[in-house]
């Protein structure tokens, strides 16, 4: 308890210093980026040391899951690595190294457009949307648990603010790619 007690008021005081040397007086703007940050690492963390499995990683466990949402609502020619590098928010080459390894496993395949021989469509094979349907229930069970601390109007309450954060970052992030 004494240690808690210590963290707390160092982190009452780095909270002064902070708004003293960025000449501030409310620092909640960078608490909130910091601590959004941390969960954000901490749910990665929880959800590979959960899901941990040697055949396959969460962050291609992350690409079947919407291209079998895909499949399922008739749209399975559309999905393009640049859609699930969006879609994932990481970078087209992190999305190339990830369908490299789900095509290497034999869970996905890559088809050149017919009309634009640049651009490839990503498609679940058989033994693909077999696993995504497995392990599916399973993450999203334990993404359920992550949140079971908290009400249903509180769930509700969290999803409207961070996506208003995020959509206050998305337009911020289009305003500077117009530049």
């Amino acid at each position: 308890m004494e240690a808690e007690v210590n963290m707390h008021a160092l982190h009452e005081r780095a909270r002064e210093v902070v708004a003293e040397v960025l000449g501030i007086e409310d620092t909640t703007a960078f608490d909130l980026a910091k601590l959004l940050h941390h969960i954000g690492n901490l749910m990665e963390r929880v959800t590979e040391c959960a899901m941990d499995d040697d055949t396959l990683s969460n962050a291609r466990l992350r690409l079947l899951v919407p291209l079998l949402i895909a499949e399922r609502l008739g749209h399975p020619a559309e999905i393009s690595p640049t859609m699930l590098s969006r879609y994932s928010n990481v970078s087209r080459n992190t999305i190339s190294a990830l369908l490299r390894g789900l095509e290497e496993q034999g869970l996905v395949t890559r088809e050149v457009d017919v009309d634009d021989r640049r651009r490839f469509h990503i498609r679940l094979t058989p033994l693909g949307r077999e696993v995504a349907m497995e392990r599916a229930p399973r993450f999203v069970a334990h993404t359920e648990s992550l949140f079971a601390d908290l009400t249903a109007d509180e769930r509700e309450a969290l999803l409207r603010l961070l996506t208003k954060v995020r959509d206050t970052l998305v337009s911020k992030c289009a305003a500077m790619g117009s530049r």
